[in-house]
């Protein structure tokens, strides 16, 4: 018997019995098959489910814009990495580190000419001159038809074990000049750290610079590269068709504030052009929206929290120090957020797996070892891991708006 479509999550791992017809069935004793559903949908015998090993190549291979005749093994790796496959090579030396040329290009900046900042050259782009968009020449007529004019090229030069690492460490050292020059644009206090004055326009506050999500790499001592987008060219559409289906039981009243706002993170957290980490910290903040409301039983009781909180006064302690400990004391009724986000989906009776549980715990360590400094920072989550968080955070989500009653 096919388990109810309602009640799978397609976004999650998936141990499925694959036919040749591209259908099939669940099973929990034999794993023939692990990957990702693809597509899914009902018949009269069930559920057929399409499964892949990772996202369909052509999905990634029309990311790459422009590619060398002697990169072909990194764009392997590319494309392996952009739909999550592990690939391992072997009688392959491990590449040597180079020097590689990295540039991306931005809106929102302008640049009256070239400068330098932490070792990321800012360059001044014309629409009417071609030259000024650099490798980005042969296909600006695509880039600005997504993303508008660009005002300026940002460009790095990286020591790296190729391209994929060369992409990673250029955009990274990219990322933080970008997001320091946002901030110093939104700075308007009249002087700067060190006391000189800074003149101030108030539309400044109101700057972005952003990057268009398409990367140049180049190898200068044997000249591989490629041009290639971060897997935004492709992305696929919200599909309005599923109105006719389950939009029938999607919820029709007004939402409390905080299942909006819940629903304005989780919106951050599934943006792919942001970064791993801040993905991550939307999440965690979905989390604390989506259990804000609801109420835990206190485990020690307001006389008993006084008697407490009186005795801290004899302990021979500085006034300081003993604030510090009625602070924590009274934080005593106050649950860690999985206790409530558990209740929570206990009362709206979301169906999740012990291991969807032990993914978000994951992704909020991620958020807390980010946010307090901890130098044994959790690794990093994979696109995959994600991807399943955040339809897992939506499943609470939408459970619990669609539990409230209208209040309209």
């Amino acid at each position: 018997m096919a388990p109810d479509l309602e009640a799978v999550d397609f976004a999650g791992q998936f141990r499925v019995l694959v036919t040749q017809g591209t259908t099939s069935e669940s099973t929990t004793d034999t794993t023939v098959f692990t990957g990702q559903v693809v597509e899914a949908h009902e018949d009269i015998h069930g559920i057929n489910i399409s499964g892949g090993g990772a996202l369909a190549l052509e999905e990634s291979q029309a990311g790459i814009l422009a590619v060398s005749p002697g990169a072909e093994l990194e764009t392997v790796q590319l494309l392996c990495q952009q739909t999550e496959q592990i690939l391992v090579l072997e009688g392959v030396d491990t590449p040597s580190i180079e020097t590689f040329h990295f540039e991306v290009l931005l809106t929102g900046i302008e640049v009256p000419e070239e400068q330098s900042w932490m070792g990321v050259d800012l360059v001044p782009v014309v629409s009417s001159q071609i030259r000024s968009f650099g490798p980005f020449a042969s296909v600006r007529g695509k880039l600005e038809e997504l993303w508008g004019a660009p005002t300026a090229r940002a460009r790095a030069f990286v020591r790296a074990a190729g391209l994929v690492e060369a992409d990673r460490m250029g955009m990274e050292r990219v990322d933080l000049v970008i997001n320091a020059l946002n901030a110093q644009s939104s700075y308007a206090f009249s002087h700067d750290p060190s006391g000189n004055f800074i003149p101030f326009h108030r539309a400044q506050l109101r700057a972005q610079a952003r990057i268009i999500p398409v990367v140049y790499s180049c190898a200068l001592e044997k000249h591989r590269y490629w041009t290639h987008d971060s897997g935004l060219l492709n992305q696929p559409s919200v599909d309005l068709t599923f109105q006719t289906t389950r939009g029938k039981k999607m919820p029709q009243h007004d939402p409390a504030d905080s299942i909006r706002l819940a629903l304005a993170s989780l919106r951050d957290a599934s943006d792919e052009s942001r970064s791993f980490i801040e993905r991550c910290h939307s999440l965690s903040t979905t989390l604390e929206y989506y259990a804000s409301e609801i109420r835990m039983e206190s485990i020690v009781s307001r006389v008993d929290m006084k008697k407490v909180v009186a005795a801290i006064d004899s302990i021979g302690l500085d006034d300081q120090a003993k604030e510090r400990l009625r602070q924590v004391v009274r934080q005593a009724n106050q649950p860690p957020l999985f206790e409530r986000v558990r209740k929570q989906a206990e009362e709206n009776r979301v169906p999740v797996t012990t291991g969807e549980w032990e993914l978000l715990k994951r992704i909020r360590k991620v958020r807390n070892d980010t946010s307090h400094g901890r130098k044994e920072a959790s690794s990093t989550p994979t696109a995959e891991d994600l991807r399943w968080a955040t339809s897992v955070v939506a499943r609470l989500v939408m459970f619990r708006w669609s539990a409230e009653p209208a209040t309209n």
